[in-house]
């Protein structure tokens, strides 16, 4: 059932994205996945054939779409053996998507253009990352191998630390991340065919936004 090949359609244009934690994640898994990107003038006609109108979505032999971030990260969890050893880790990982999601919320962008809102935000970011290190272990995020959760902290520690100079990390996650990218199929991946843009050049929000253009020259993007 699990043994096939599913195809990932998120954003081209060599930025990261959503797109990321999945694609590390099924590297390290040996899930084989095709990635198929989707062109930004393709997307208006696109974007009515998606379940939400929005992306990732991955799409199985069959045709079967399936939606959502950790929707995705889920199912090649589930397929790989990789989803949590019992229902308190399962739990425990889907802790900490909610807290990513909650602190990648729309909020965020808003306030970077303001030095004292930018400063709170920071703080805020900082307040999450240290709650989801207090529900992690030692070795990995959550039990004795490597779940989604990992993937997914890894994916948030490096846009934050993109968005945020001087950004406080607690150790434990830095240790995570790192772990996470020394598994040599996901090593191979970042230093291959990951992105090295953390941000859409072309978009709006990027261009047209002071903070985000000193953030990449910062940052030698």
């Amino acid at each position: 059932f699990f043994s096939h090949m599913a195809k990932l359609n998120y954003f081209g244009g060599g930025f990261r994205g959503k797109s990321e934690p999945i694609r590390s994640f099924a590297a390290a898994c040996g899930f084989a996945l095709e990635w198929d990107p989707v062109a930004m003038e393709a997307w208006p006609a696109k974007k009515p054939t998606t379940p939400f109108g929005s992306l990732p979505v991955l799409v199985l032999p069959d045709g079967t779409q399936l939606a959502q971030s950790f929707a995705i990260l889920a199912y090649i969890a589930e397929a790989s053996n990789k989803s949590g050893a019992n229902p308190v880790e399962k739990a425990k990982i889907l802790s900490i998507f909610c807290a990513l999601e909650d602190s990648s919320a729309g909020w965020l962008m808003s306030e970077l253009n303001d030095p004292e809102k930018c400063e709170k935000a920071k703080v805020k970011i900082e307040t999450f990352l240290a709650g989801i290190a207090g529900l992690c272990g030692d070795t990995w995020a959550v039990g004795s191998d490597f779940t989604h959760a990992d993937a997914m902290i890894w994916g948030a520690v490096e846009r934050y630390n993109f968005l945020f100079a001087d950004l406080k990390v607690p150790e434990k996650l830095t240790n995570i991340t790192k772990k996470f990218v020394d598994i040599p199929a996901v090593s191979a991946w970042v230093n291959g065919d990951c992105p090295k843009a953390h941000v859409p050049a072309f978009a709006p929000f990027v261009k047209d936004n002071p903070y985000m253009q000193k953030r990449i020259a910062d940052c030698g993007l």
